[in-house]
C-alpha cells in the first residue's frame, strides 16, 4: 500500500495524464496494465525485484533511475518511456515495442526475453555501461553506440545494420554471425574479438584495432579496411581488392 500510496502521489503531483491502472499499481502485480504517462521513479531507491508488468502499457512512463533486477516487460508497451540510468539485471523486454525508449546511462545489460525478439532499432544508446552485455540476437539496427565500452559483450546473431559503433570497445567480444552490414566501426578496438560468419558488407572499420579478431568466414565485401592495426583477414571472404596482398 505504501508503494502505491507513492506512485499515485508522484503522478498525480506533476499533474499528467495518466493511464487508469496507475492509482492501483502494486508492485509485482500489473499485467497488462495501463499505466501510460506514470511517474514509478522510487526516490527512496529501492529496486523493483521480480515486478511482472508484462503487457503494460508504459508509454511516456518514467522509471529513470530504477533497478528492475528480474522485472518482465514482456510485451509492454514502451513508447518514448524513460528509463534512462536504469539497471537491467535479468529484465525481460521479449516482444516489448521500444520506439523512442530512453536508455541512456543505463547498467548491467543482462537481457532476457531473447526468444519472443528485441527489437532497440533506433534507440541512442550513448553512454550506456554495456561491458559484457548480454545481447544476442538482438536488433540494434541503426543503435548509436558510440564510444561505449563493450568489452566482453555478446553480440552473437545480433542485427547491427547501420549501427554507429565508432570508438567503441569491443575486446573479445562474440560477434558470431552478426549482422554488420552498413555499420561505423571506425577506430573501434575489436582486439580478440570472434566476428566468425560475421556481414560486415559496406561496414566501416576504419583505423579499427584489429589484432587477434577472428574473421573466418565473414564477409568483407565492400568494406573500408583502410588503416586498420594487425588484421589478420585470410579466413576472411570477399575481401575487396584493394587490401589483397601478393
Amino acid at each position: 500500500m505504501m508503494m502505491t500510496l507513492l506512485v499515485a502521489g508522484l503522478v498525480i503531483g506533476c499533474g499528467q495524464s495518466i493511464g487508469e491502472d496507475v492509482e492501483n499499481y502494486t508492485v509485482g502485480n500489473c499485467i497488462d496494465c495501463d499505466l501510460r504517462g506514470a511517474d514509478l521513479t522510487d526516490h527512496s531507491r529501492t529496486p523493483l525485484i521480480g515486478a511482472s508488468l508484462s503487457g503494460a502499457d508504459l508509454s511516456g512512463a518514467d522509471m529513470s533511475g530504477r533497478e528492475l533486477l528480474g522485472v518482465d516487460l514482456s510485451d509492454a508497451n514502451l513508447n518514448d518511456a524513460n528509463l534512462s540510468g536504469v539497471k537491467l539485471f535479468k529484465t525481460n523486454f521479449g516482444g516489448a515495442n521500444m520506439k523512442g525508449v530512453d536508455l541512456s546511462g543505463s547498467t548491467d545489460w543482462y537481457l532476457y526475453g531473447h526468444e519472443q525478439g528485441i527489437d532497440l532499432t533506433g534507440v541512442d544508446l550513448r553512454g550506456a555501461e554495456m561491458w559484457a552485455a548480454s545481447l544476442d540476437g538482438v536488433n540494434l539496427t541503426d543503435v548509436n553506440f558510440e564510444g561505449n565500452d563493450m568489452h566482453e559483450a555478446y553480440l552473437n546473431g545480433a542485427i547491427l545494420k547501420g549501427a554507429n559503433l565508432s570508438g567503441v570497445d569491443l575486446r573479445e567480444a562474440e560477434l558470431v554471425e552478426a549482422n554488420l552490414a552498413g555499420a561505423n566501426l571506425q577506430g573501434a578496438d575489436l582486439e580478440g574479438a570472434d566476428l566468425t560468419y560475421a556481414n560486415l558488407f559496406g561496414a566501416n572499420l576504419k583505423g579499427a584495432n584489429l589484432k587477434g579478431a577472428n574473421f573466418t568466414k565473414a564477409i568483407l565485401r565492400d568494406t573500408n579496411l583502410d588503416d586498420v592495426a594487425d588484421a589478420n583477414l585470410r579466413d576472411a571472404l570477399e575481401i575487396p581488392d584493394k587490401y589483397l596482398k601478393d
